[in-house]
């Protein structure tokens, strides 16, 4: 989602220097158009770091989640492992106690 908001953005500012330019050049545009060009520069390039951390904040909360899902797989896992290992002592110790009573 950056990388496409982040070329979204270069592109923009591309396309707005190509056109600028294709007019007339950068030194030769009045003070005032290279201070607009500067701030529109400026304001992309704060936005881009807005969208950063933004993914940064989302990136890091989906793995938090990613983990307590997992803690929580593994608890169940746990316990499942738990339960077949008391049934299968249950089974071992009905099979011994048919044994001794002769019931196959």
């Amino acid at each position: 989602m950056f990388e496409a908001a982040e070329a979204a953005a270069n592109q923009y500012v591309e396309n707005v220097k190509k056109s600028v330019l294709a007019q007339n050049s950068t030194e030769k545009l009045p003070k005032s158009a290279r201070e607009r060009i500067a701030a529109i520069e400026k304001k992309y390039e704060e936005r881009i770091a807005e969208i950063e951390q933004s993914c940064e904040a989302r990136i890091a909360a989906a793995e938090a989640r990613c983990k307590e899902r997992e803690n929580a797989a593994e608890e169940k896992i746990k316990k499942l492992s738990h339960v077949l290992r008391l049934m299968y002592e249950e089974k071992q110790l009905l099979e011994s106690i048919f044994e001794d009573i002769n019931i196959e």
